[in-house]
């Protein structure tokens, strides 16, 4: 339904999908569902992965410095999340993972994306490390 809304919206200037890329956005949603500790997948998360895939999509046939500027304030908005876990979590301490991700998702409500980058990020980094089966995050 996204994508006829997009098509119908932009007359011809819409990017066609190939039953493969509709599966893989598929994929996409459920995966983004699944970093929000979500059993099911809501119409956030394939607005999530409709959006990833025409950024994704466009930065291959139109790199241009406005693209660019937008992903050094994509990068901000990590940063920012990033700041505001490792000040939230005091190291050593832990924190129930879904109850992060609420707060997070709470506090930036229009980057989900960026939340869940950030915190796999810290987590990459060593600054958070998954506990009890990914239920829970310490903080080092």
């Amino acid at each position: 339904m996204l994508y006829i809304l997009e098509r119908s919206k932009n007359k011809g200037d819409y990017i066609p999908l190939t039953a493969r890329q509709l599966e893989a956005l598929i994929r996409i949603s459920e995966s983004l569902a699944r970093m929000c500790l979500s059993d099911e997948v809501n119409e956030e998360h394939v607005r999530q992965a409709y959006e990833l895939f025409k950024q994704s999509t466009l930065n291959i046939t139109d790199m241009d410095s406005s693209k660019a500027n937008q992903n050094s304030s994509n990068n901000e908005i990590i940063n920012l999340i990033e700041t505001f876990v490792l000040n939230r979590i005091a190291v050593g301490n832990s924190v129930m993972s879904q109850r992060l991700m609420q707060e997070l998702n709470a506090k930036f409500p229009s980057n989900v994306m960026a939340v869940n980058i950030a915190v796999t990020n810290l987590i990459k980094k060593g600054d958070l490390v998954k506990e009890n089966n990914g239920k829970v995050l310490l903080r080092k």
